[in-house]
């Protein structure tokens, strides 16, 4: 396996533009795909609609629908807080936060989803572009099971690859080669694995971390509370107990 040049990549791009395809294997990390569907409202399909009958997940379908798709799901407490870490950096509302802050952004978020939820349905409250503006956190991106239920709908299984983050972390090795094989690509050697692993991650939390702390007790409590009955939903969609989270720490 090599790496594209911008060569490679302006290649692959004229192969697609003129026969559609190309021999090359190439994807996107965006993990943005699965959960950000803001603008549904201006799209085809979704004219009138209180919640959108068209997600963005239509549309990969639609024009790559032989593709592969990977998806990590971390608990959704932890994941909260460390995507409000990763943040502070690069977000100026958050600049000098800390834990008590997070704390007042949670009660806020909570607040505003569970009125939402005594009014409307959950996969309506999810998608709404106003409600997940007006919150500081971004709780909805932990509702797995809301936007599961949409990709299944669409996607085969057998062309998902579904796995915990606790599982990856502190064994990349063994997880990558599942990956390989999933997406039918001969095992890496020593080298290349090397070299994947050597990698700088992206969006991480942990220098912040350090420096800001842990999340209070009381605000994970609460978040563990408002996230339970998705997390339930989530291991019974995917008929797999380990997406209860019950063999770890967080």
């Amino acid at each position: 396996m090599k790496q594209l040049t911008a060569n490679g990549l302006e290649q692959v791009e004229k192969e697609l533009q003129t026969t559609g395809s190309s021999d090359k294997i190439f994807g996107d990390f965006s993990p943005s795909y699965f959960f950000r569907n803001t603008h549904w409202p201006v799209l085809d399909g979704n004219e009138g609609c209180l919640e959108p009958r068209v997600i963005v997940t239509q549309h990969i379908r639609h024009f790559s629908r032989d593709a592969k798709v990977i998806l990590t799901f971390r608990h959704p407490t932890p994941r909260l807080y460390s995507r409000f870490l990763s943040r502070i950096p690069r977000t100026s509302i958050l600049k000098d936060n800390r834990p008590d802050d997070f704390h007042r952004y949670v009660l806020q978020g909570v607040e505003a989803f569970s009125q939402c939820f005594a009014k409307w349905s959950v996969r309506h409250c999810v998608y709404n572009t106003s409600l997940h503006q007006s919150v500081t956190l971004r709780l909805m991106e932990g509702m797995y099971p809301t936007f599961m239920a949409d990709w299944l709908r669409v996607w085969p299984r057998n062309q998902l690859h579904i796995m915990r983050y606790e599982d990856y972390a502190g064994h990349e090795g063994k997880r990558i080669m599942e990956i390989f094989e999933f997406l039918g690509l001969r095992p890496l050697n020593a080298t290349e694995m090397v070299k994947i692993s050597e990698k700088d991650v992206s969006n991480s939390g942990a220098r912040e971390y350090k420096s800001v702390g842990a999340m209070l007790p009381e605000t994970k409590a609460i978040l563990d509370k408002f996230y339970q009955p998705f997390i339930n939903q989530f291991a019974e969609i995917l008929n797999e107990k380990r997406f209860l989270w019950l063999d770890t720490k967080h």
